[in-house]
């Protein structure tokens, strides 16, 4: 189970993977729906800004849904105060 990284959403501290209840978008889609591009999305994964993927096949890798909203509930947080 991947552990938890600096700047990663604390609402999903360990990323539970037994906790996911919504769906797993591939890299591209979840550039897209957080606004930023591919490489931005990649570095950010790779840095630990964003949560990690997670392997869903051989050849295919995604982050929960959850795991990003957490991220955006982070992200506003921070702004707000």
């Amino acid at each position: 189970m991947p552990k938890p990284r600096d700047g990663c959403p604390k609402a999903i501290p360990d990323y539970r993977l037994d906790a996911i209840t919504g769906p797993i978008y591939r890299p591209a889609r979840a550039a897209v729906y957080l606004g930023i591009g591919l490489s931005t999305f990649y570095e950010g994964v790779a840095a630990g800004t964003l949560p990690p993927l997670i392997k869903i096949g051989a050849r295919a890798s995604g982050v929960p849904k959850p795991w990003l909203d957490a991220y955006l509930a982070n992200q506003a947080a921070k702004v707000e105060r």
